[in-house]
């Protein structure tokens, strides 16, 4: 049985021919190679099952069910099963189970189409002892066997999908996630709850003004964790700062007063002196986190509490007699790494961000 399988009906699943090279074989993998053959093993065990029913039926069972019971209320019985885990065995695909689950695949797939062979084969053998025997030969055979094959391959290029939804399902969310960073695609034509959230309330314009400072933020911390002068470093800080309220600004839906004199910095922070910069970047830091925790605080798990501490280490570290070189080594390294660390919160949070009570 084992031999009749691997060379008649596997052969062509172990041995894809190429479509345009006659006489040569695809390779498939090693993972494809095993699947199939427990798949074999399968297949095998419900062939015997199978084969020994066939015996029985035509022993002893066959000839007391036409003696004894009546042969229609037999095929009317049958038809049930082989209808409902038939069908239901061709609806269920493998692509639809996760890769890690391949074992409970086999049992589910075993313990189907095992129903749906039995009541088949007993199906077949019982019209083919009422009906006239050319009609048998000739037809209801034909049509057993040609189903049966049918089933077995169908069964097996099916497995070799398994885990195909959830790659699929992985690379597209990855896919639009990258589409809307960039601002390809909007909320309406990404189907606004998967990316913002239900009850968030987000516009096409929101969507593409979001990912234009998103994306302005990031250029701005590459540049400034480079080597910069203090004007350059200045005022990458309060573009930076200016960037993340105007962020609030459209998530929250909420001008805050200090907007204006945002405005004012960025304009003139290349030439103020760095204590002011410092002052002004960590007062409102201070703010854009506190804006942030009331929307999201309890969803970031302590992030951006851990911001805040640090941010207030970093304010008594700059009262501390540390030469002014020093000062400004620190006080750039910490707004940078508070920038982007707040950059990939707003990022990764937007679904909650944009949501209202």
């Amino acid at each position: 049985m084992y031999r009749f399988l691997d060379h008649v009906v596997f052969q062509q699943l172990f041995q894809p021919p190429k479509a345009n090279a006659p006489g040569e074989f695809e390779r498939i993998e090693e993972a494809q190679t095993d699947f199939l053959v427990e798949n074999l093993k399968k297949h095998r065990l419900i062939l015997w099952v199978n084969i020994i029913l066939v015996l029985f039926l035509g022993i002893y069972g066959l000839e007391v069910l036409l003696k004894t019971g009546n042969t229609a209320i037999v095929v009317s019985g049958l038809l049930a099963p082989a209808m409902i885990t038939g069908a239901a065995w061709f609806a269920i695909s493998f692509g639809g189970i996760p890769e890690k689950f391949i074992s409970v695949a086999f049992t589910l797939t075993f313990s189907m189409y095992l129903s749906f062979t039995l009541s088949m084969t007993l199906l077949t053998c019982l019209l083919v002892a009422i009906t006239p025997w050319f009609i048998g030969l000739f037809i209801l055979v034909p049509i057993y066997l040609t189903l049966y094959l049918a089933s077995i391959l169908y069964d097996n290029v099916d497995g070799l999908k398994i885990g195909l939804d959830t790659a699929l399902l992985k690379f597209s969310r990855a896919t639009i996630n990258y589409y809307q960073k960039q601002g390809l695609v909007t909320a309406r034509e990404t189907e606004q709850e998967f990316s913002y959230g239900e009850d968030a309330f987000v516009t096409d314009k929101d969507v593409s003004q979001f990912t234009y400072y998103l994306n302005t933020l990031e250029r701005n911390l590459d540049q400034l964790e480079e080597n910069k002068d203090l004007g350059i470093a200045n005022h990458l800080i309060a573009s930076s700062i200016q960037i993340l309220f105007n962020i609030i600004f459209i998530a929250l839906d909420e001008r805050l007063e200090i907007s204006d004199e945002v405005h004012e910095f960025v304009l003139k922070a290349h030439k103020m002196k760095q204590s002011e910069v410092d002052e002004f970047t960590m007062s409102s830091l201070h703010i854009i986190v506190s804006k942030l925790s009331d929307q999201i605080g309890d969803k970031t798990k302590g992030e951006l509490k851990q911001i805040e501490k640090r941010l207030e280490i970093t304010k008594e570290s700059f009262e501390t007699e540390v030469n002014d070189i020093e000062k400004q080594k620190l006080a750039d390294l910490i707004f940078s790494q508070t920038f982007r660390q707040l950059l990939e919160l707003v990022s990764a949070y937007r679904q909650f961000i944009f949501m209202r009570e």
